[in-house]
């Protein structure tokens, strides 16, 4: 709870590399990309913080796992862009891309998935009160993290995403 503001936060917000330019790393070489701008987490697999800006093209709330998907006009690549808007988020990418917490901090596995969920429930905290249904075709900035499997389709958690126009 308390490492939230403290840590995380400002983690994501100064250490994220531009969406565009980690997505163009990857399609190149997946393999230095990875050594380049990803956390990789005890499960062996890379997550990467990532920062950007893009257009709100569909926002899918029919599920708890409530999606916006993004079209990044700095990047040209066949990557689907979501991010993550809940009420339920899923994954571990707050958790395992930040550095600085892992598996042998905790007693067991259960404590360490509840910090993933602490997280991502933090991240939904964020962004209460905002009406996404209001922003489709609004550009939008974002900060936050994806557990990086395949260039078909990136899921980030976000712990800020910012309406152009509003302030930061």
């Amino acid at each position: 709870n308390s490492i939230w503001a403290s840590k995380v936060v400002p983690t994501v917000l100064n250490k994220s590399v531009d969406i565009g330019t980690v997505l163009t790393a990857l399609g190149r070489d997946s393999g230095s990309a990875q050594k380049q701008y990803a956390t990789q987490s005890s499960d062996g697999l890379y997550n990467f913080m990532v920062k950007g800006q893009g257009k709100i093209i569909a926002v899918n709330t029919s599920s708890r796992n409530g999606t916006l998907r993004v079209q990044l006009p700095a990047y040209n690549g066949q990557s689907t862009i979501l991010l993550q808007i809940g009420p339920v988020m899923l994954g571990t990418a707050l958790r395992d891309s930040v550095g600085f917490i892992s598996f042998n901090q905790f007693t067991n596995q259960v404590q360490y998935a509840q910090v993933a969920d602490a997280l991502n429930a933090h991240a939904v905290q964020n962004l209460q009160g905002t009406d996404f249904a209001t922003l489709r075709g609004k550009m939008i900035t974002f900060y936050g993290a994806f557990t990086f499997v395949d260039l078909q389709q990136i899921t980030i958690t976000p712990v800020k995403i910012t309406p152009e126009g509003a302030s930061a």
